[in-house]
């Protein structure tokens, strides 16, 4: 305010104001002021950062007004007391500055404070863990804490330490958590906490009760403990009371496992209420519902077992129980079901069951409780009959591969459904196997089975039902028998020592072979097929069966093996091994081996040669696998054949032989060319030059020979030696026949002829078959055998043409009134001596014709000639076809001619009176015809009345030819004259 007077006027704004003033002494104090204080919470001599200190405002004063404080950290407040708490968060000195207005004068204060961050080395502050029980059941809502001023790490354990917490790092003066923890059991469970800092350890421990709210309802065997997993340490445990609908049960400690167990004692045949308390609170209730066990249940029947019906009394006896349930099927019909409450003994029921169509029907009781069952089954069978059983099998030729019976029963008629098989194997192993169809019906069992060893096994099948049994036995062959050996060679075999003869052997059929090779030196070569292989078998023999049931059928073919001991079996001549090595030697093994048979006819240079049918001799014997030697080698070629090498160490003539067999039976060889082995010096002589003229053949182009004519191979020689100008001859044969799809070549025993001075080899007619032959001719000089040189003959062997052929010579001559008889009898097929696949055709012509009939083929004369009668001869034997035929007019036109004209074997026969009157002169060409092939012969003949000039003078002729038909004929033609009164008779 001013005290000038005058500057107010009457021209200014009026209002009311509010003065104050501050009177001001002449040495500037004012008479108003400000004190603060500011003091620790703590009772340390320092402040650190985020604790609390409090600031007292002393005003001199006694006037409401606000404060304006200034922390110094840029924090500034208003309040309207004279106290203000404050915490800084981080070291330092503060200026602190409170200040307020009184009217225009301001009045404050100032002062300092310093916060301090001293490590004081105190463990964490308070921890607390604690719990709350949520409405859910087992659930629990868990509240930790923790205060402390350093950063520390805390580990929370919820469930008596099964599941830790592990909380790092916290530094917040103040750390709060909550948790959800659902708990496996009711009952009591410790809760841990534990926090820790640099400078020491604080824990908290307390407890949280798990109750479970709802009521579970639990099925006990009478007389059994009842056991309660309960969460809790013994003290706990034994704070428990139960309450068995509401009165206490006596109390049972529980084990180390926290079990709760409530003894059998005290529970009863029906519900109980059990209530579970701890410190009066219900922590689980329980409804135990006690049953008894069930005891297996049974059916009885006198009679379940029939053939197409049956009707029978099944009694059905139920065991003492309570709250049973029964489920009754017989497979027919309704089923029966029953409830038992209580029943303290067994019940037995009987039905009375008619089962009218086949099948099997099971009887099945099945009795239940709450807390066990038992099953009883029994099979009604109503079965069809086995009357018959059928068993078939194939041999097998390798014993990788199994043995496969085919099974059927009731052939033809109704099988069984169900049925049973024993099977005794004959190896020492009997099998059980089962087979159901759900067919009214059998179809075709399929039974495989893989034998051990080789052999030839009865294996017998039984089949049987519950009311009938068949059996059947069959032979089966495991393995392959030897049809034959060839022992061949396409080398000269004419060597000197230490130079190699080489072999060829063919045995195509057989299982497991062992070859025995003689060389004739005295070394004897042994090897088997595993050898040629050189394999190991591996194959896992043991029982193994694959029982293969009827598409269809639900059949597993079940499999129950039973060892059996086997009969030592009985064998022949054919089979078996059972003999002692030790006391047979390879040359009497050897000794009877067949050999061929030569005739030579001395003094000439022919040499005939006969052939002798080897059977296959069959030895007994085992040998071991053999081995190699340092002279002889064996090995498989392509085409199947063993190529077998030998080197000869000394001179001599060697025959080699081989012999082969197997667990079945073996075969002998020998071969027929003769192993030579000559080191005589052959520098004075050359190879033989052998020149077979017009014999020249090859594989494409042979000779063709016709089997009923001898055949004839010869070649002239030119030797070249100082000292002979004589060669030695050797034959040898082998037919080229077709196995498969190759051809091969076998030896043939009939044509070898060891070294002669005959060029000339004669094959017999007949003796060789049709087919294609290589006969190969050795030449060298005499005494020079290393020098010889061989050349091949290619013969096919052809069938021959028939032979037509009359037993009358070209011309003959019959009776008027006689017979006419055409013998054609030794008309035949030359390469069997037999009349099989012949077929006549024979031709009557006129004399005065026979010129155009000889020109004629068989097709001509057949077109420009009538057939007369077709019909057959050798009508009981061969049955051949015959047709007679005229070539113009050579016969009558009589009514039922060919009723006259017979054909008795191999003749033609008809009345000569049947010829044409005006004729007296005729003659038969014979067409003999065999798969394309065909001859024919002709002949001529007269009719002539006799040597009589009347009838009754010709019948002294037809008596003295035998010819009855003619003479009955003359007698009834001489009757018939005489009756018409004629007394003589001339023709």
């Amino acid at each position: 305010m001013s005290s000038d007077k005058n500057i107010c006027s009457s021209q200014g704004k009026w209002q009311t104001y509010i003065a104050s003033c501050l009177i001001v002494n002449p040495l500037g104090d004012s008479t108003y002021g400000l004190n603060i204080s500011v003091e620790k919470i703590n009772p340390w001599s320092y402040v650190k950062p985020n604790e609390t200190i409090v600031i007292w405002i002393k005003p001199n004063f006694k006037l409401p007004l606000p404060y304006h404080v200034d922390f110094g950290d840029g924090t500034t407040l208003l309040i309207s007391g004279n106290l203000v708490s404050y915490s800084w968060k981080t070291a330092g000195t503060f200026r602190i500055k409170i200040s307020t207005n009184i009217g225009l004068v301001v009045v404050s204060v100032e002062t300092t404070f310093k916060i301090e961050d001293v490590d004081e080395g105190i463990k964490p502050g308070p921890v607390m863990i604690s719990g709350f029980h949520d409405k859910r059941s087992k659930f629990g809502l868990i509240d930790f804490t923790r205060m402390d001023y350093a950063k520390s790490n805390c580990k929370v354990n919820l469930d008596d330490n099964v599941n830790e917490l592990v909380l790092q790092g916290l530094s917040k003066y103040v750390y709060n958590a909550s948790y959800n923890q659902t708990y496996t059991n009711f009952g009591q469970y410790t809760l841990l906490s534990q926090c820790t800092n640099p400078y020491g350890t604080t824990g908290n421990t307390s407890h949280f009760i798990s109750r479970k709210f709802e009521t579970t309802y639990h099925f006990h065997t009478l007389g059994t403990n009842f056991n309660t997993t309960v969460a809790g340490d013994d003290q706990f445990l034994n704070s428990i009371t139960v309450l068995q609908n509401g009165v206490p049960m006596p109390k049972n400690n529980a084990n180390a496992v926290r079990t709760y167990t409530i003894l059998p004692k005290g529970m009863f045949l029906s519900e109980n209420y059990m209530a579970y308390t701890a410190n009066n609170i219900i922590i689980d209730k329980r409804i135990l519902n006690v049953q008894n066990i069930i005891v297996q249940p049974s059916v009885s029947s006198d009679i379940l077992d029939g053939a197409w019906n049956l009707t029978t009394n099944i009694t059905v006896s139920i065991p003492a129980g309570n709250k049973m349930h029964i489920n009754i099927s017989f497979g027919v019909g309704e089923n029966p079901m029953y409830y038992i409450d209580h029943s303290p003994n067994d019940i037995a029921i009987m039905f009375e069951v008619e089962f009218e169509s086949l099948g099997y029907y099971p009887v099945n009781v099945n009795v239940s409780n709450d807390i066990s069952s038992h099953y009883t089954e029994d099979l009604v069978s109503v079965e069809v009959p086995i009357v018959s059983i059928s068993v078939k099998t194939q041999n097998i030729t390798d014993k990788v591969d199994p043995v496969v019976f085919e099974i059927d029963l009731n052939i033809g008629t109704r099988g069984p459904m169900k049925v049973n098989f024993e099977i005794n194997h004959d190896d020492g192993h009997l099998g059980t196997y089962n087979s159901f169809n759900t067919e009214y019906s059998f179809g075709t069992y399929i039974h495989k089975y893989w034998f051990k060893d080789w052999g030839i096994y009865t294996v017998c099948v039984r089949a049987y039902n519950r009311i009938s049994s068949v059996s059947r036995c069959v032979t089966v062959q495991v393995g392959e028998e030897i049809t034959y050996i060839d022992l061949t060679t396409n080398s000269i075999l004419r060597v000197t020592t230490m130079q190699s003869a080489v072999f060829t052997i063919r045995c195509p059929k057989g299982s497991d072979k062992t070859y025995i090779t003689d060389f004739g030196d005295g070394s004897i070569f042994v090897f088997t097929d595993r050898y040629l292989k050189n394999i190991q078998e591996s194959v896992d023999w043991g029982v193994k069966t694959d029982t293969s049931p009827t598409p269809g059928s639900d059949n597993k073919g079940s499999l129950k093996e039973t060892p059996v001991r086997r009969k030592k079996r009985e064998l022949n001549g054919t089979h078996g091994m059972d003999v002692e090595e030790n006391q047979t030697t390879w040359q009497n093994l050897l000794r009877d081996v067949s050999e061929r048979e030569e005739s030579v006819i001395l003094g000439s240079n022919k040499t005939f040669v006969t052939s002798t049918t080897m059977q296959p001799t069959t030895m007994l014997g085992d040998y071991e696998e053999p081995g190699t030697t340092n002279t002889s080698t064996a090995r498989r070629l392509k085409d199947g054949s063993i190529e077998v090498t030998h080197n000869y160490v000394s001179q001599g003539v060697f025959t080699v032989k081989i012999w082969v067999k197997n667990w079945f039976n073996s075969a002998k060889d020998t071969s027929c060319t003769k192993v030579i082995v000559n080191n005589t010096d052959t520098s004075d002589c050359q190879v033989p030059v052998i020149n077979v003229g017009s014999l020249v053949s090859s594989l494409d182009n042979p000779l063709k020979r016709i089997r009923a004519a001898m055949i004839n191979l010869t070649a002239s020689v030119s030797i070249n030696c100082q000292n002979t100008r004589q060669a030695s001859y050797a034959w040898r044969a082998v037919r080229i026949v077709t196995e498969g799809q190759n051809n091969i070549e076998r030896p043939l025993h009939a044509v070898c002829v060891d070294e002669n001075t005959y060029p000339t080899l004669h094959i017999p007619a007949v003796s060789l078959e049709f087919g294609l032959y290589r006969i190969t001719l050795t030449v060298a000089p005499m005494g020079r055998s290393v020098l010889a040189t061989m050349v091949d003959f290619y013969v096919q062997v052809i069938p021959s043409p028939p032979v037509a052929k009359f037993r009358d010579d070209d011309h003959a001559w019959f009776f008027l009134y006689g017979s006419t008889i055409v013998d054609f009898t030794q008309s035949k097929d030359p390469d069997f001596d037999t009349t099989e696949g012949l077929e006549f055709d024979i031709f009557c012509f006129r004399d005065e014709d026979q010129q155009k009939v000889v020109r004629l083929s068989l097709s001509e004369i057949m077109s420009a000639s009538t057939i007369l009668k077709t019909t057959v001869t050798y009508k009981y034997t061969t049955k051949n076809p015959l047709v007679l035929y005229q070539y113009g007019k050579c016969l009558s036109d009589k009514k039922n001619i060919t009723n006259e004209i017979l054909t008795p074997n191999g003749m033609l026969t008809f009345p000569s009176e049947l010829f044409v009157s005006e004729r007296s002169s005729f003659g038969f060409r014979l067409f003999v015809t065999k798969e394309g092939r065909t001859s024919n012969v002709m002949m001529t003949f007269e009719i002539r009345l006799g040597n009589a000039t009347n009838l009754l003078d010709q019948l002294d002729d037809l008596l003295k030819s035998n010819d009855t038909s003619g003479v009955l004929r003359a007698v009834s033609y001489l009757t018939s004259s005489l009756s018409a009164g004629s007394s003589s008779v001339s023709l």
